[in-house]
């Protein structure tokens, strides 16, 4: 005999699907459930038994080959129509519903069966932890009560696996959505700077280029130039040093001109004579000859922006050497430090935003990010990503 549908069939197969179980590999924990029913049962077979639309799946099993049976043929499929009890058959073989059904005529032979419900915290059943047995028996109280304990480690299992395959696809949409984030900042960094550049920068060459050329008349007619047009012409090239390092730190033009490792060659130097800290470059060739995407590249410089800045603000350093390196597809960047060297307190502050920020761009992309540090040692930065799009999932 077919089972009937349950009252709420549409319901209970949404709720399968959504927690992704169907056709996974095996694992341990619900393998270690099925021989210990089989044990308290004295069974030679027991399943994490899941009854899709056409099918019932195995999760996990003792005692038996099959992966999976039809719905139609399925124990189980009965089990639905009895939330809140054990399904049991004493002897299939005097049960008018199973006399004639292929599992019980043919292997495996079913005599005996008793499923202990699989129900979500909505009510719904997912299928059975059941036990099997070739010849006709009983469960006695404590077996019961056993089995029922155990289908709720197996629903504490898939709960627990939802709430993960929940928890990754959030991070996922997180990755993606600060990954636009990113994008979208890294584009009005360009615009800004580019706008800042023909116009503000424009109007200080302009005032710089007047100022110069009444300084300069001054000195061909033998007079003295004004104080207090030296003062401005001071200013103005302090304010255009200003417009430079704005424009810098917003989008340098070398590294969308030039590429990322020339950008960094560049900002290695400009770093150094900003903060009089002595900074070391070292690429290998075969590294600089191999090119990186823009996202790449303006990961990389961010990271190594950030990673700099740090040292000049927080580490007490004296120098910093930077190395990259490939290494099959991916490229390995280190920026080590003579410092104080961070400790773990620091990497964990709920306000460090910058390197939060570095392990995210590094996440997304599919690579790693390490920072270690020891007291009076100095801080070691490694980058590893892959060479080609390999965004995390």
């Amino acid at each position: 005999m077919i089972a009937a549908l349950p009252l709420n069939e549409s319901d209970r197969l949404r709720a399968l699907r959504d927690y992704d179980i169907l056709d996974t590999l095996p694992e341990q924990e619900y393998q270690d459930i099925v021989q210990m029913a089989a044990l308290i049962c004295g069974t030679p077979i027991a399943l994490v038994s899941l009854v899709d639309s056409n099918r019932q799946w195995f999760k996990a099993k003792v005692g038996l080959d099959a992966v999976e049976t039809s719905r139609e043929s399925a124990f189980c499929a009965h089990a639905l129509l009895q939330p809140n009890e054990l399904f049991i058959v004493p002897d299939a073989t005097q049960d008018r519903r199973f006399a004639d059904n292929p599992l019980v005529i043919g292997g495996p032979a079913i005599n005996f069966y008793a499923g202990a419900p699989l129900k979500t915290p909505e009510g719904h059943v997912l299928g059975t932890l059941c036990v099997i047995d070739r010849r006709p028996r009983e469960l006695d109280a404590n077996q019961q009560e056993a089995l029922y304990a155990l289908s709720r480690q197996v629903m504490t299992q898939l709960d627990m696996r939802l709430k993960l395959v929940e928890l990754e696809r959030a991070q996922a949409q997180l990755q993606e959505v600060t990954a636009h984030l990113e994008r979208i900042k890294e584009d009005e960094r360009r615009r800004i700077a580019r706008e800042i550049h023909d116009e503000l920068g424009g109007v200080m060459t302009g005032i710089k280029s007047y100022l110069s050329h009444k300084i300069d008349s001054a000195h061909r007619n033998g007079e003295t130039p004004d104080r207090h047009l030296l003062d401005a012409n001071t200013l103005a090239d302090t304010a255009i040093d200003t417009v430079r390092r704005v424009i810098t730190d917003l989008r340098p033009s070398v590294l969308d001109q030039l590429g990322v490792w020339a950008a960094l060659e560049w900002y290695a130097g400009e770093f150094e004579e900003r903060t009089r800290l002595r900074c070391t470059v070292d690429i290998d060739p075969e590294t600089a000859e191999r090119a990186l995407d823009a996202e790449r590249s303006t990961a990389l410089f961010r990271i190594v922006q950030e990673t700099l800045t740090n040292v000049a603000r927080h580490a007490n350093a004296t120098r910093v050497h930077m190395e990259a390196r490939a290494a099959a597809s991916a490229m390995v960047v280190t920026i080590q430090d003579d410092g104080r060297g961070i400790v773990p307190p620091e990497l964990l502050k709920r306000d460090s935003w910058g390197i939060a920020g570095m392990y995210e761009r590094v996440r997304y992309l599919g690579g790693a990010l390490t920072i270690t540090g020891s007291d009076g040692n100095g801080t070691l930065v490694t980058v590893r990503m892959p060479m080609e799009a390999d965004h995390a999932a």
